[in-house]
């Protein structure tokens, strides 16, 4: 939702969603963030034309890990590629 509402560049919406902020903080270049996410996992798109009245942001997250214990079946796991796409809306606009 952040992404439709604000003209965030990619690394932002990347950081924003793996780290809770625009920014990467210093200490976590390499390290991973929200669920164990790199930003390299998280791909930003902005689809269509504003002419269109057809514009619209795609985020797409890959290699999400998740333990799962469940009896006799214990192990990691890496779901789906989890896509979500949304209207556009003002994307900063200050008029």
């Amino acid at each position: 939702r952040s992404a439709t509402v604000n003209n965030w560049t990619v690394r932002e919406v990347q950081n924003f969603l793996v780290f809770g902020k625009t920014q990467m903080p210093d200490d976590s270049a390499s390290k991973p963030g929200f669920m164990g996410l790199l930003t390299s996992q998280v791909a930003y798109t902005v689809l269509g034309t504003q002419r269109d009245g057809d514009l619209r942001v795609q985020v797409k997250v890959t290699g999400i890990q998740a333990v799962m214990f469940i009896p006799w079946i214990s192990s990691r796991y890496v779901f789906p590629t989890v896509t979500v796409e949304l209207p556009a809306q003002s994307l900063g606009a200050t008029n």
